[in-house]
This record gives C-alpha cells, structure tokens and sequence, in this order.
C-alpha cells in the first residue's frame, strides 16, 4: 500500500487521469487483503472509497474498468457489512 501511495505521488488525477485510477484500483484491492487477513475495517471501508472514486475516470476513459470496479466495490461493500 505504502509503494501505491508513493506512485500517485506521481501519477495525480490531473496528469494521468488512467493511471491515477488504476493505481487507485490496486491499492483498493491490497487494502481489502490486508482488510480481512487483519480484521481491519477500516482498510475495507478506504478500498470502498477508493473504488468509488475511480469510478468517473473509468466510466470516460476505460468502461471496462469501470466495469470491473463496480464487481470489485459491490463485492467489498458486501464484505464490509459483514465485518460490521
């Protein structure tokens, strides 16, 4: 997650819009790992804000990604009321 973080110290939403959101999407998804391996909620509750917020990238610019981000947020949301 730390080496994501650091990646959209370079790739920002302004200057690489694609790669911001895919950064992003990896990042969720090692969030949600780390999230039920440790028990951690609050990790699954940053991937389900990150998903949310490529999701307006992907829908201009690549709405297959997008696609897949919608999967991979309901899917989390359902693991997260699980863990509530």
């Amino acid at each position: 997650v730390d080496a994501y973080r650091s990646a959209l110290l370079e790739h920002t939403r302004d200057r690489v819009p694609l790669g911001w959101a895919i950064t992003r999407m990896n990042m969720a998804n090692a969030l949600v790992l780390i999230g039920e391996r440790r028990g951690d909620r609050d990790a699954v509750a940053e991937a389900v804000a990150l998903y949310d917020e490529v999701l307006a990238v992907f829908a201009e610019a690549a709405p297959a990604y997008e696609a897949v981000a919608r999967r991979n947020l309901d899917a989390v949301r359902a693991r997260l009321a699980v863990m509530e």
